[in-house]
């Protein structure tokens, strides 16, 4: 399994292919979103250690099916995809500073 700040990365190329290529989108998510979904719902179960990285991605990822899963001349959800993407890019630098952090030798910290 992948670290959870590549999962948000990955999450956040797929929303922002939404909010900059809509048109050029099949009409349903790449099959690697579920897989997204998956991991980041099992981290969001999981106890955070520090603070919570998963609040903007648990937003962002039904906003992404619901734009599928409407028409796409309906941008209502592609406007709440565009305005959690700030919020979850900040939450995906946070996990990956707490990753790194976790990995520095315990003499350093």
């Amino acid at each position: 399994m992948r670290p959870l700040s590549q999962a948000l990365t990955d999450l956040i190329k797929c929303a922002e292919d939404i909010v900059l290529r809509p048109a050029l989108l099949a009409a349903n998510p790449p099959a690697m979103f579920f897989e997204l979904v998956g991991e980041i719902e099992l981290a969001d179960h999981k106890p955070a250690e520090g603070e919570r990285t998963t609040r903007a991605a648990m937003v962002m990822m039904p906003a992404i099916e619901n734009f599928f899963a409407q028409s796409k001349a309906d941008y209502h959800w592609q406007m709440v995809i565009g305005a959690t993407l700030p919020i979850l890019r900040r939450d995906a630098f946070q996990q990956f500073q707490n990753e790194r952090e976790q990995l520095k030798p315990e003499a350093t910290r």
